[in-house]
C-alpha cells in the first residue's frame, strides 16, 4: 500500500497517485476518473472510452 498526499495546485486539490500503480491500471496524465465514495473510502475509477463510438453514428 503506497502513501500519498493531497496538494493545492492554484485553484485546484490534487491527489498524488504513484507511477506504478498508473502503469498497472494502463492509465495515465489526463485520464478522466470516475470519483465516488463508498464505505468512507473514496473510489477512483478510469472512464472507459469508446474511440469507435463515433464511427458507428450514421
Amino acid at each position: 500500500m503506497a502513501t500519498t498526499k493531497i496538494l493545492r495546485d492554484g485553484e485546484d486539490l490534487v491527489v498524488e497517485v504513484p507511477e506504478d500503480i498508473l502503469l498497472a491500471l494502463g492509465i495515465g496524465i489526463g485520464q478522466k476518473l470516475h470519483v465516488s465514495l463508498e464505505d468512507n473510502k473514496i473510489i477512483l475509477d478510469p472512464v472507459l472510452t469508446d474511440d469507435t463510438a463515433d464511427d458507428n453514428q450514421d
